[in-house]
Formats: C-alpha cells, sequence, structure tokens
C-alpha cells in the first residue's frame, strides 16, 4: 500500500516537471500579468488600499513584466523551422535544370 501511494506521488511530480519544462520564459511571463492583476484584487480585498490604487501599481508592474519582455530581454530567432516558414513547404529547384526544360514541358 506505501508502494502505491510513492508511486502516485512520483507521477505527479513528473507531470509538474514535464509541464515545466515545455514552457518558455515567456509563457510565465505572460502568466505573470494575470496572477499580478490577481494579486492587487487580493490586496484591495484584504487591505485598505484603495481599488484604483491597487489597479494603477498592478498596471504599472504588468507594463514592467511586458517591457522586460520585449526590450531587455527580447525573443531570439531559434535555428528550427516553423510552419509559417516559406521556404519549408517550396523544394528547392536548381536554376541549370529549370533554363534546360522548353516551357510546353517536353
Amino acid at each position: 500500500m506505501a508502494t502505491r501511494d510513492i508511486n502516485r506521488y512520483r507521477n505527479r511530480v513528473q507531470f509538474w516537471q514535464q509541464l515545466f519544462g515545455q514552457l518558455s520564459r515567456y509563457d510565465l511571463l505572460l502568466a505573470a500579468i494575470p496572477l499580478v492583476m490577481a494579486a492587487a484584487l487580493g490586496a484591495y480585498l484584504i487591505t485598505p488600499v484603495p481599488f484604483h490604487f491597487a489597479v494603477a501599481a498592478s498596471g504599472v508592474l504588468g507594463v514592467g513584466i511586458m517591457v522586460d519582455a520585449l526590450y531587455f530581454n527580447p525573443p531570439t530567432r531559434s535555428d528550427e523551422p516553423t510552419y509559417s516558414d516559406a521556404s519549408t513547404h517550396s523544394p528547392v529547384v536548381d536554376s541549370e535544370q529549370v533554363q534546360g526544360q522548353s516551357p510546353g514541358g517536353d
């Protein structure tokens, strides 16, 4: 019975490790923006912080996250081909082969 509980725990840990291994830095930054807004709402509900101050502070933090993601640490182009890359959809044709062919295909 104890072995079954340990295996269940290991499966849960492996799930979270696999999930966080697939997330990029930018995925986490995008998730942080609504979390900051939710934290501001929580601060408003729990403490005597005015609503406009909580929303303004969370907006400033959200903009800071976006500035960090776009200007201080911008995304870089990866070497992996993407589906939107036109070069992956068209075959490479040698120019000598094209010059030797007639327009009729004979």
